[in-house]
């Protein structure tokens, strides 16, 4: 097994509250840290080194009581299956032999925050501990599942929660006990009101409780979190991303020195020092040598999904606005309250999952938008499209969204498009260009628009890419014909029709100009005298005039 990295000191906090609690003064401890920065796989390596970590007790007792609370006698003998004190009467695993550590373990989740003690339940039926002492906790989180929610229901909670403090304050009595609970944050509300309702009473019992909490916006045990906190036998324990030291160290682990000086700074950008990254960055590296791929954007989409529907909605939201954001353009985006919205970022930025307010690597990125659904995702980016619209953002910015929603909502897109394709064009970006011009075309209302479209669309691919342009060719002739172009546009087709070795067609059209009536634009006759010039020289038969 390998060592936890930079997580010594945790450990060592934690060994030094346990032992206070073999010696009888018990504690409570919460391990917080962003979303998956180890705060379970340290909860499960201390948890598995706890049995040799402190001396045994030489005298067990603690406070607890002998009898249970529904008027048991504590004196039960073997064959109801338990000898006193609440133990097994062959001294089996589940309570211990006396001075030995009791284990109890639970894993928190959001699917079952409506399920009354089941936190508890976890716990206190685990099939390692005594039968008997099963049946009575298992009588008392039955009595308040089936109480009716009535005036009577709060007294009979408290009663329930305060029976089963004595269980296990009678259980422990001879074994001093560790109890983890991992996600505190999900338990459900009965749960945390048990956990709160022991925290008030195992000051003086031999019993160490350490819960595992994200940090971030959790309305359902920030109340709880600041009463546990407040109490003297309480203690916080931060857990943190790694320094890129630790994360070379890391690395080091699974590579060599050669490879781990290479690969450390890259992997520690994208993954800013966060465990779960980096091990999805070296499961990438190992089995093909990829930087940041499927195991990385699996990662990521595991821990982006622990800030809950809200928290996905936010990252969603960024994915789609890319660099054009703000804390109250992604609240409207994705209709999430702002503070909720710099609150999960803050969370996420803690994590390393996102720097800078922005996703670290690009295939992170990649990932959150492959992963929306396809009618989500269109709407965001025409939502974002509108939005970015009415802040005044440059057209580039506004189109990107338009072809990326297939169209828009609101906004005048082909305007938007037409001139987002000019400034690409003016950075000698033509395939963005194309793409904007392309969007154009398909949401284009009537014929002359949708020619004069076309025609921009062939010049830009012309420019590019000439045989590209040749698609759109027998298109234009019909639209020159039908008179929908302006004579600078028909000039335009004739010069590709006569390139792609078509006289017969481009003749046909410079007649047309030919013959166009006197009030068109001043320039247009200009144009075609040019125009006639360069075909005297080049094309000499569709110059011959008319006699």
């Amino acid at each position: 097994m390998t060592r936890l990295v930079e997580r010594d000191e945790q450990l060592s906090r934690l060994t030094a509250l346990l032992c206070q609690a073999t010696s009888g003064t018990g504690s409570i401890a919460l391990i917080e840290g962003a979303a998956s920065t180890g705060k379970t796989e340290l909860l499960h390596s201390f948890a598995r080194s706890a049995d040799g970590a402190c001396p045994r007790r030489a005298d067990a007792r603690g406070p607890g009581t002998d009898t249970p609370t529904d008027g048991t006698p504590a004196d039960r003998t073997p064959e109801n299956g338990a000898s006193a004190h609440g133990r097994p009467a062959d001294g089996g695993p589940g309570a211990g032999a006396d001075g030995a550590l009791l284990r109890l373990h639970a894993i928190c989740s959001p699917a079952e925050r409506a399920l009354p003690l089941g936190v508890v339940s976890q716990l206190f039926l685990a099939p390692t501990l005594p039968a008997a002492f099963r049946d009575r906790a298992a009588k008392l989180i039955d009595r308040l599942a089936s109480t009716p929610d009535t005036g009577a229901a709060e007294r009979l909670t408290a009663q329930v929660l305060h029976g089963l403090c004595m269980e296990l304050l009678a259980l422990v009595n001879r074994s001093p006990a560790l109890i983890t609970v991992d996600d505190v944050q999900h338990a459900d509300p009965e749960s945390v009101l048990w956990l709160l309702s022991l925290a008030r009473r195992i000051g003086p019992a031999p019993v160490l409780v350490v819960l595992a909490s994200d940090i971030g916006p959790h309305p359902g045990f920030s109340a709880a979190r600041t009463e546990l906190l407040r109490y003297p036998h309480s203690d916080l324990i931060p857990v943190g991303r790694l320094s890129q030291r630790g994360a070379a160290e890391l690395i080091g682990q699974h590579c060599g020195p050669s490879a781990t000086h290479r690969l450390a700074p890259a992997f520690f950008s994208a993954s800013g020092g966060n465990p779960l990254l980096l091990h999805a960055l070296l499961d990438d590296w190992r089995t093909g040598r990829n930087m940041a791929g499927r195991s990385y954007r699996q990662a990521l989409l595991t821990s982006l999904r622990r800030g809950g529907p809200a928290g996905l909605a936010v990252v969603r939201g960024l994915a789609v606005l890319r660099g054009h954001t703000s804390e109250a353009l992604l609240s409207r985006l994705v209709g999430v309250n702002v503070d909720v919205v710099a609150d999960t970022v803050r969370a996420f930025e803690a994590g390393g999952l996102l720097s800078d307010g922005d996703f670290a690597h690009p295939n992170g990125r990649a990932g959150v938008l492959d992963d929306l659904p396809p009618q989500q995702r269109v709407a965001l980016h025409r939502a974002a499209a509108r939005l970015l619209q009415e802040r005044g953002e440059p057209a580039t910015a506004v189109a990107a969204h338009i072809i990326a929603g297939e169209g828009a909502d609101g906004i005048p897109a082909t305007r938007v498009l037409l001139d987002a394709a000019e400034s690409h064009l003016l950075e000698q970006r033509f395939a963005v260009a194309v793409d904007c011009l392309e969007q154009a075309l398909r949401g284009a209302g009537d014929g002359r628009e949708r020619a004069a479209i076309r025609v921009r669309l062939a010049q830009v691919e012309w420019r590019s890419d000439p045989r590209a342009a040749v698609r759109h060719l027998d298109q234009l002739a019909g639209d020159a014909r039908a008179g929908l172009l302006t004579p600078g546009d028909t000039i335009e087709v004739c010069r590709q029709l006569l390139w792609q070795g078509r006289p017969e067609e481009a003749t046909a059209l410079v007649e047309r100009l030919r013959a166009a009536p006197d009030d068109d634009p001043a320039d247009t006759g200009a144009r075609l005298r040019a125009f006639e010039l360069w075909l005297m020289c080049t094309h000499p038969r569709p110059a011959r005039r008319r006699r």
